[in-house]
């Protein structure tokens, strides 16, 4: 009793953390749910399933951040409440063109054999219409509950959708569906809590739909114009950097290696996802507070963030990179033993991301996403032309992923470089008088 008495005290006397256990506790669950799954998928599907799945989930994790132009973005740091609606109706309503044309976009390239994505049905592309809505009117209003500080209704959320995403393929893997039940254990993961997040914001989406105020609309649009401007290319670059080296893989190395990277990636992802996304998202919050009533806490508060993500990061990664090559093998079978050293490998820049991933949401407090094109370029370019030059020189997997993670590594602390340098207090003083 007296420890949870204590533990109990620590958590309402820090807010931050308070809130990010509140978010993290939903996220650790659903991606419990996934993680616990995983031995099981992994002896109902093979690795070239696996690696059709990354095909798809790459186009699809790519376009998610545009299907709302990034205007769901705009709502935290919204000027009060009826902006911060309005943007999320407008992010809502872009959600559905943007997610038939990005559809498409993957026809075009399934029937012209783009980077290898001719191995996937032409059914594929209404699946990720269809996975593109649901993202984005999932991530719409999660960002309008991150503003109100529901982190509860979030965390909800994200535990129906670990549920879907593990048992749905279990259930048509032993159906025998083929990699069907991969893509429809996504689809509908990504579908499932959505109805009462709606259900809490749809008066206040009601209102800023009807009566339909034009003038207002262009007055929000208008104000936020960097959101679609500057913060969709940058998001994009973002995603490009994640999703990228799957289809390169799969064209070098074939569909078989495609599918252990994926595997490999995913559940080495796992730990930032769960840590990264509650972070940023209370980060970004507590942040655009800070900034709004005093800049020169803004390095602070910062760097408070930096040294408690340090040490989570390396209790994380440090073992599991010593440990997966030995267990990989016996926990997910014998044909999945290349993924867990990739892995191993890959386990160094997640180690790095967890701790600069959250922290970036710095650059969309102070407004200045456009600081962080030349990252970008070099975040993708660098580690993705070694790959290339890697394969040429006939260096096997495990060997060019190396080089890989190294160079990603690498590209991830210039990009933290960047974002301590924008944190100055002299600058933000100078931008906050300007503005």
């Amino acid at each position: 009793m007296f420890f949870f008495s204590r533990l109990k005290l620590f958590f309402e006397s820090r807010p931050f953390a308070r809130n990010v256990l509140k978010l993290g506790s939903g996220t650790a669950l659903g991606q419990g749910l996934v993680v616990v799954s995983t031995p099981i998928i992994t002896r109902l599907y093979g690795p070239e399933e696996m690696g059709l799945l990354g095909l798809f989930m790459a186009f699809v994790g790519f376009l998610t951040v545009g299907v709302g132009l990034r205007y769901e973005m705009a709502i935290v740091s919204a000027r009060d409440d009826k902006e911060a609606d309005h943007l999320l109706a407008t992010a809502l309503l872009l959600t559905l063109p943007i997610s038939i044309f990005a559809g498409l976009i993957m026809l075009a390239m399934i029937n012209f054999d783009i980077l290898s994505y001719g191995s996937l049905p032409e059914w594929s592309a209404a699946a990720a219409t269809f996975t593109l809505l649901l993202t984005g009117l999932f991530t719409a209003l999660r960002f309008w509950f991150v503003r109100r500080s529901d982190f509860h209704g979030v965390s909800l959320a994200l535990i129906s959708q670990g549920c879907g995403r593990a048992i749905v393929p279990i259930l048509l893997g032993l159906a025998q569906v083929g990699w069907l039940g991969l893509l429809l254990g996504e689809v509908v993961g990504r579908g499932l809590g959505i109805g009462r997040l709606f259900r809490v914001a749809g008066a206040n989406i009601k209102k800023a739909v009807f009566p339909f105020d034009g003038a207002y609309y262009r007055d929000v649009l208008v104000k936020n114009w960097k959101y679609p401007a500057v913060f969709l290319p940058s998001s994009l670059l973002d995603s490009l950097v994640a999703m990228l080296p799957i289809p390169i893989v799969s064209s070098l190395f074939g569909p078989v290696a495609a599918g252990q990277f994926l595997l490999a990636q995913r559940l080495v992802s796992v730990p930032s996802g769960l840590v990264s996304a509650s972070v940023a998202d209370v980060f970004h919050s507590r942040l655009s507070g800070v900034y709004r009533t005093d800049p020169n806490q803004v390095r602070p508060a910062l760097w408070d963030v930096v040294k408690k993500l340090i040490p989570i990061s390396a209790a994380i990664y440090v073992p599991l990179g010593l440990l997966s090559p030995l267990f990989f093998g016996f926990m997910f079978g014998k044909v999945w033993a290349d993924a867990g050293l990739l892995l191993s490998v890959l386990s160094l820049v997640s180690l790095v991301g967890l701790v600069v991933t959250p922290i970036s949401r710095l650059l969309l407090v102070i407004n200045r996403p456009e600081l962080k094109f030349p990252v970008d370029f070099a975040r993708i370019f660098i580690p993705n032309v070694a790959l290339f030059l890697m394969h040429r020189e006939g260096y096997n997997l495990f060997q060019t992923m190396t080089v890989f993670s190294v160079l990603s590594s690498l590209t991830y602390l210039l990009y933290f470089w960047l974002i301590w340098r924008s944190s100055s207090p002299k600058k933000l003083l100078i931008k906050k008088l300007l503005n």
